[in-house]
């Protein structure tokens, strides 16, 4: 199963590319600064020294963000874009920005390092109710992983999987989901790093896990065991859009 972030004084440093003499007051930042950024996380973009009213291109690397912004009478623009999801576990990368109506303006920040988001379980015990979760890239909020389970809509419970590690959040571990009384079922697992459960986090890839009944009948009659197959999880692709 796969499923595919320091107080900033100032704007982070940008580069000018082929800028001309009258773009030199151009510039590109981005908020927050953070030493590692994973997909779907949302971040703040600046740009100044652009064509007043124009159209502006923005690009994460070479992935274009649509629509872009519109720069105000003032030359400037401002506004919110996710993290685009990577195929790499990380990259560096970085945002850029063109002046469509003079492309001789195009600035770009500083390297950024970028975590894939991703997920994974695995069967780790004997009868699946135990899972080895793979995740990293969960860089908004807590630097702990939950999952919430739900099951037709209603709470089951809110479970800590455990502690994220390292700039880009990373995270190991071997985590019973269910008891072996569970009722059987589909369930849906939600995972983010809040304690509480909130539908439509960006970072929130979900997934299923079936618990089933197995019986098995002996000499001495029918006996009942709960087990578990991992279903499929999914992750959100990052949108390509400015806000």
């Amino acid at each position: 199963m796969r499923v595919r972030h320091a107080a900033l004084g100032a704007l982070l440093t940008i580069g000018a590319l082929a800028a001309p003499a009258g773009a030199q007051a151009a510039s590109l930042g981005l908020l927050p600064a953070k030493a590692c950024y994973g997909a779907a996380e949302k971040v703040s973009l600046f740009g100044t020294g652009f064509t007043p009213g124009g159209p502006v291109t923005v690009r994460q690397g070479l992935m274009t963000l649509n629509p872009g912004p519109t720069v105000d009478a003032t030359g400037s623009f401002a506004g919110k874009a996710f993290i685009q999801q990577i195929s790499a576990k990380e990259e560096t990368t970085n945002f850029n920005a063109t002046d469509q109506n003079n492309p001789a303006i195009t600035i770009a920040t500083g390297p950024l390092r970028v975590s894939q988001l991703s997920l994974s379980g695995t069967k780790a015990g004997a009868n699946g109710l135990i899972q080895r979760i793979r995740a990293r890239g969960f860089t908004s909020g807590r630097k702990v992983l939950y999952a919430h389970v739900r099951r037709g809509g209603r709470k089951i419970k809110n479970l800590r999987i455990g502690r994220l590690q390292g700039a880009c959040r990373t995270l190991n571990v071997r985590k019973r989901f269910f008891s072996s009384g569970a009722n059987p079922g589909v369930y849906t697992l939600y995972f983010d790093t809040a304690r509480r459960f909130k539908k439509g986090r960006s970072q929130q890839p979900r997934g299923t896990l079936t618990v089933f009944r197995i019986v098995r009948r002996s000499a001495a009659g029918a006996r009942a065991a709960t087990s578990s197959q991992s279903g499929v999880f999914t992750s959100p692709s990052a949108i390509g859009s400015w806000r």
